[in-house]
């Protein structure tokens, strides 16, 4: 299913390289074939079209695959200017920021996401964050 989607999206990407939406989804497939240098590729075209919370998020998310922290670090971050309640993007800024021993910063962004979500899935999560740094 996905190689048809990015076969998809490619053409119409082709036809109209500045479609933010093609180049945005065929990363997102892109991340779940484990393509992810093509994954950024698309994300960054993609921001370099429009700015976008969800792209920042999944850019970060591919860059911390590939150990590039600092550079997940700062796209969390960018999406927590555009949507300051993206309780994903504080929880896996905090992640990272934890695997670089930046604890005091891990914890505060773990204790964001306690204080801007209901989803029981990221609080249980970020919980067990601070009580393993605390």
């Amino acid at each position: 299913m996905l190689p048809k989607a990015i076969a998809d999206f490619t053409q119409s990407i082709d036809l109209d390289s500045g479609q933010f939406d093609a180049l945005y989804y065929r990363g997102r497939s892109y991340r779940s074939l484990e393509q992810y240098d093509l994954a950024i590729s698309d994300f960054t075209s993609a921001l370099a079209l429009k700015e976008d919370a969800v792209a920042y998020y999944y850019r970060g998310r591919v860059l911390r695959t590939r150990t590039r922290v600092d550079e997940a670090i700062s796209d969390f971050s960018a999406a927590i200017d555009l949507k300051p309640d993206y309780a994903g993007a504080f929880y896996y800024r905090g992640r990272s920021r934890k695997s670089q021993g930046l604890t005091g910063a891990a914890i505060s962004d773990f204790r964001a996401v306690l204080n801007i979500t209901e989803d029981n899935s990221y609080i249980e999560r970020a919980k067990s964050q601070i009580e393993d740094l605390e």
